[in-house]
């Protein structure tokens, strides 16, 4: 089998870019579990449900 190289026009310093930042906001739940106490393994469940905000930084890539 040939190996084929694949490359971008500009190869090298030239074909590095950045993609922006994003931010962006989902909900979701929270479960955790609380003994109850005892000598037992009985556990209560509670949960929580909110919207954060999430962010990615701004990626720098070139091809290897």
């Amino acid at each position: 089998m040939t190996e084929v190289r694949q490359r971008t026009e500009g190869e090298g310093k030239e074909a590095e870019h950045t993609h922006p930042a994003t931010e962006h906001g989902h909900d979701h739940w929270h479960v955790s579990h609380h003994h109850k106490g005892g000598l037992g393994d009985d556990f209560a469940h509670r949960a929580s449900w909110h919207t954060h905000i999430h962010d990615h930084t701004a990626p720098t890539e070139s091809p290897a």
